[in-house]
């Protein structure tokens, strides 16, 4: 994977929508487990029958027939390897997996849609503006993000990429098997990346849906909501031009000839909210256009209102302080994740250093206290993601080295789920777009764990070298990263992955049913995808 960019490098040691109400307040009288959405049907519905019989509850609950144990080789990543060593990977272990590092390493990061780039800034989450069919979801793939730096200076860089030509790599060690491949051999995948810099480093980042616009909580401490069109715009041309080989002397540089315009938070803040200290937590709405919460460690979560709908501007929505629309009060310590309902426009979930997960209700003519977890797990809740085909289930990740999945109809008979298999704390959790029953899940053990609560048990028994049992429901594991932030399923393409680590970007497809033994080889170099 080659890096574009000014003062770009990559390194070749380097391991491996629903129709909702047009306003925030909402007259309407129902509130999570009050209603009809929520009440639980006699006998179940399809979807209820389907997942709750398989989401288990302990994962280390043996069966009573066991027939066979099977010994699965995974990396320990306690294990330290040696100065001639690498670690590798089965390329079969991956339909495509693709890596690269702007000059910083990046927080956060997100998907950009391409089909929304250009046009008139206009009711973003309309019908018209989602013209899925120009993103095809097919080899080779190109995909755009958006990511946010720390630097070692007071101001970090948010950066748009963008990954093409990126092939299918399963069949990378077999010719026979590439020869016989439905994939055209195409050139070389490629990343290039523009940047502009901004108000101090960057904690969180999202792309609003469908737009060009961005929120970033930096460590300023502020919110800015950023306009990337100037960005876009440079790298799209930037991605015209005729690629440059490296230089002899800079062999990881690649030089552009045509400097570009120097953009900074002058040229991109469409507006910026001064907080008293910095945070985590960010989350546009799911379908009111421009409606942005942000939590951080002062406990509170503010919410803010586009003034139009071109979201020219944003006002915070502080007419009510009684934790009704405005500034939401209630946290005991710093807000760390939040997540919109998919299917209730005023319900908004969040997670807390408090251990604790709430459930508010933002409706100005209600007085409905927020709905409480209290106790949610043992240490600091870090992230939490709804699920978006089943609205009643939310997932969430703590420094308990833990993730739980709730039905937050029966918040009060505790989780459905509680998994245990990771060795540190979870840094990000999210629901597959594609499916009702995955969730991804990444830890600060360096490793990024993929389940589905689909896979029912059979009397076989998964233990890895050191005798701990592996879940059936443990289907995929993705390693090389060191200190993995944050992970983005792709809104489109259907399990295609980002994660970024201090390390750099992952961008890959599980290749579900492959060998996942990693090794350990004497060949000290490793190749770039």
């Amino acid at each position: 994977m080659h890096v574009d960019s000014d003062e770009a490098s990559v390194d070749p040691e380097y391991y491996t929508e629903s129709e909702g109400d047009s306003d925030i307040i909402c007259d309407d009288d129902d509130y999570l487990d009050k209603s009809e959405d929520f009440e639980e049907v006699e006998g179940g519905g399809p979807l209820q029958e389907k997942l709750k019989p398989k989401l288990i509850k302990n994962h280390t609950k043996q069966s009573e027939a066991v027939e066979k144990k099977i010994k699965v080789n995974i990396w320990n990543e306690d294990e330290k390897i040696t100065k001639d060593e690498k670690l590798d990977y089965d390329n079969e272990a991956y339909e495509m997996l693709h890596r690269a590092m702007p000059e910083w390493p990046c927080m956060s990061l997100d998907f950009l849609l391409p089909e929304n780039f250009s046009g008139t800034a206009t009711n973003f989450y309309s019908a018209d503006k989602l013209r899925f069919n120009l993103s095809k979801d097919a080899f080779p793939y190109t995909a755009y993000m958006v990511a946010g730096s720390q630097t070692t200076g007071q101001n970090g860089f948010v950066y748009a990429m963008k990954w093409f030509n990126m092939h299918k790599t399963k069949y990378d060690d077999d010719p026979d098997k590439a020869a016989d491949s439905d994939e055209e051999e195409g050139t070389e995948p490629y990343m290039k990346f523009e940047k502009a810099q901004v108000n101090g480093n960057i904690n969180k980042l999202q792309a609003m849906r469908n737009s060009h616009i961005c929120a970033i909580w930096s460590d300023s401490p502020s919110i800015e909501i950023v306009d990337l069109r100037s960005v876009i715009e440079d790298l799209e041309i930037s991605a015209q031009m005729t690629k440059e080989e490296p230089s002899e002397n800079h062999p990881n540089k690649i030089s552009n000839k045509n400097k570009k315009r120097k953009l900074n938070a002058k040229n991109i803040t469409l507006k910026s909210f001064k907080r008293t200290n910095e945070g985590y937590a960010l989350q546009w709405h799911n379908s009111l256009t421009g409606v942005l919460a942000a939590g951080g460690q002062d406990k509170k979560i503010e919410i803010y209102l586009p003034s139009d709908e071109n979201c020219s501007d944003w006002i915070l929505n502080s007419s009510n302080s009684n934790n009704t629309t405005g500034i939401l009060k209630g946290h005991k310590a710093s807000v760390e994740g939040l997540a919109w309902s998919p299917s209730q426009n005023f319900v908004l979930a969040s997670c807390s250093v408090d251990k604790s997960i709430r459930f508010w209700d933002l409706r100005a003519d209600k007085q409905n206290p927020p709905i409480i977890i209290d106790a949610a797990h043992e240490s600091d809740v870090n992230c939490i993601s709804w699920n978006t085909h089943c609205d009643f289930m939310v997932a969430s990740g703590s420094d308990d080295n833990s993730f739980k999945v709730w039905d937050i109809r029966y918040v009060n008979n505790g989780p459905i789920s509680h998994i245990k298999w990771h060795k540190a704390p979870i840094t990000s959790i999210a629901w597959d777009p594609f499916d009702e029953s995955q969730i991804a899940v990444s830890s600060e053990d360096n490793r990024l764990s993929i389940w589905d609560f689909s896979v029912e048990p059979d009397d076989n028994q998964l233990f890895d070298a050191h005798n701990q049992e592996i879940p059936q429901q443990l289907v995929f594991l993705h390693q090389g990263q060191e200190n993995i932030k944050e992970l983005k399923f792709h809104p489109l393409f259907k399990n295609l992955i980002v994660s970024t680590a201090e390390n750099g970007i992952n961008v890959f497809k599980p290749g579900f049913g492959g060998d996942e033994d990693s090794v350990a080889s004497d060949d000290e170099d490793m190749n770039i995808d």
